[in-house]
């Protein structure tokens, strides 16, 4: 009951616009203007494009700044320090040409801000971990990938966003493209019900390869970080029009179980359809996917019957096969979840879906899906 309570909790769109409209009350009472904590390590690649492109934002929106300076976050929150320092010092030169921004501006350098102690010391007690944060009564918002939905809630709902998302194109692509995902991944779940609308159009080869879940990899994640990644994919889902909330977490013999099925599933050309099934059940329909009903469940909505489950979970080859997966992402120079890789060039994260569409559409020939 507990493990499906606090995601309840956490996931709850009532509480949070109670909370939110809570907080906005008092500050019009007390005829503040909105104030932004924004958290900034100085030379981190996605900080600086923070300091660059929150000023004029708060500007439009009539709310003020406090700057923090912060360092990098603990190796638990970053277990892959190296790996992510390269893919964001990569991944924020294209973020900035993409929203128009400078890739090689420094803006921390002439910014007002707090002590690191004191820095920390705030990001802590309001309950996050990261550098890149902006914090606004009661919400978080990472880098520049996250400002339209403060835009929103500033803004009212406005419609003009300054940096608004982009958008995912509709026309036939072709080509092929690998998807690297967790079945314990709520970024998965995300980014495969953003494929299952479009693949069709797309014409794109899709290709998943799973692997383990970093916490099974040895590698934990702090309550904090988990904590703003539900709420996170709570507001992506919401924009994406996509359902999330009831989870239950297949942590462990969940996993397993489902990993097995999945390597048979995608042999049978039915891998897309049973990952998909087994997310939607972990993250949107609050299926336990441990049991044999739930898993069994899950599977046959897929096109799988109980006899190739079975078959499956006898067969436990897919662990050779998945651990190639995680050594061809590390390859990459990636880490995490989702990855994308499009002819040799990748990707890392749901919100990096239309750039790896874009690489699709300038070097990808029309295939059958």
């Amino acid at each position: 009951m507990i493990k499906t309570l606090v995601p309840q909790i956490l996931t709850s769109r009532t509480l949070a616009a109670l909370s939110y409209s809570g907080r906005a009350a008092i500050r019009r009472i007390r005829r503040e203007p909105p104030v932004l904590q924004a958290f900034i390590e100085p030379g981190e690649p996605y900080s600086e494009l923070l300091a660059q492109a929150l000023p004029p934002l708060a500007d439009r929106l009539g709310a003020r700044i406090h700057w923090h300076q912060v360092g990098p976050p603990v190796a638990s929150a970053a277990p892959e320090r190296e790996r992510l320092a390269r893919w964001s010092q990569q991944d924020a030169e294209l973020l900035a040409q993409e929203y128009g921004l400078d890739p090689n501006a420094s803006p921390s350098a002439s910014l007002d801000m707090s002590p690191v102690e004191t820095g920390e010391a705030l990001r802590l007690k309001l309950g996050h971990y990261a550098s890149a944060m902006t914090w606004f009564e009661g919400e978080w918002f990472w880098g520049i990938d996250r400002l339209h939905f403060l835009e929103n809630r500033l803004g009212g709902g406005r419609q003009d966003l300054t940096l608004a998302p982009p958008r995912l194109p509709e026309m036939e692509l072709g080509g092929e493209m690998d998807v690297y995902l967790s079945l314990r991944s709520p970024y998965s779940y995300l980014i495969l019900e953003r494929l299952a609308q479009v693949r069709s159009v797309w014409n794109t080869r899709i290709h998943l390869k799973p692997v383990l879940p970093m916490v099974m990899r040895n590698l934990p994640v702090p309550w904090a970080k988990r904590v703003y990644i539900v709420r996170d994919c709570t507001r992506l889902a919401d924009y994406q029009g996509c359902d999330f909330g009831r989870i239950h977490d297949p942590l462990g013999p969940g996993v397993e179980r489902g990993l097995a099925v999945l390597h048979h599933a995608l042999s049978n050309n039915k891998g897309f359809g049973f990952a998909l099934s087994f997310l939607r059940g972990a993250f949107s329909e609050g299926v336990d996917a441990t049991t044999p009903q739930g898993l069994n469940h899950l599977a046959q909505r897929a096109g799988l019957s109980w006899d190739q489950v079975r078959a499956a979970l006898n067969d436990e080859s897919w662990k050779e096969a998945f651990e190639l997966n995680r050594q061809a992402l590390f390859e990459m120079g990636l880490w995490g979840v989702p990855s994308l890789s499009v002819d040799g060039q990748f990707a890392f994260g749901q919100d990096r879906l239309a750039r790896a569409a874009g690489w699709l559409a300038k070097s990808a020939t029309p295939s059958e899906s």
